[in-house]
């Protein structure tokens, strides 16, 4: 039997994976209370979530370190992308029932945003139409949540190749 408790990479990633994402939903209803989100991104608070999501991909690898006081990169780089799913499935779900049931009118600006796009580019009635059709389907709630996934895992991912490789112990 061993004598010290060690935990686990996915251990750790469920803790910090909640944590992060349940903060980053609060950064964006404060955001979005505040009238501070917008569709297109042109206010550059938002941008402040990837500190927040990168915050705790990072504590998270960090914890397990210090939990376990060892770390090879593999279990660091395995802890930072189990969080960045976790909390990317979470922020995911968020986003979803934002986009239909706290604010399912949102989206309708980013269209009307894009359609502005298009008419000062100059492009025609029938390219809109066909873009437009084509740009709704990405803009889908369901789409949008499945995109955020991904891209939460890529952003963890890199995340955590640079912070496993600083806070490595052996």
């Amino acid at each position: 039997m061993m004598d010290e408790e060690h935990i686990t990479p996915i251990q750790t990633a469920m803790k910090w994976g909640v944590y992060g994402g349940v903060a980053s939903i609060i950064f964006d209803l404060v955001l979005y209370v505040l009238g501070m989100k917008t569709v297109d991104g042109s206010n550059p608070v938002q941008y402040l979530s990837f500190i927040v999501f990168i915050a705790f991909v990072v504590m998270g690898i960090k914890a397990y370190a210090d939990t376990n006081g060892y770390m090879s990169y593999g279990q660091g780089l395995a802890t930072g992308l189990l969080t960045s799913l976790i909390a990317g499935v979470i922020i995911a779900i968020y986003s979803y029932l934002f986009m239909t049931v706290i604010a399912p009118d949102f989206m309708d600006g980013a269209m009307d945003a894009v359609k502005d796009q298009w008419e000062a580019q100059g492009m025609s009635d029938e390219q809109m139409e066909q873009a437009e059709g084509f740009t709704e389907m990405f803009m889908s709630p369901g789409i949008i949540a499945i995109m955020s996934i991904f891209s939460n895992g890529l952003i963890g991912l890199i995340i955590s190749l640079i912070a496993s490789a600083v806070l490595k112990r052996v």
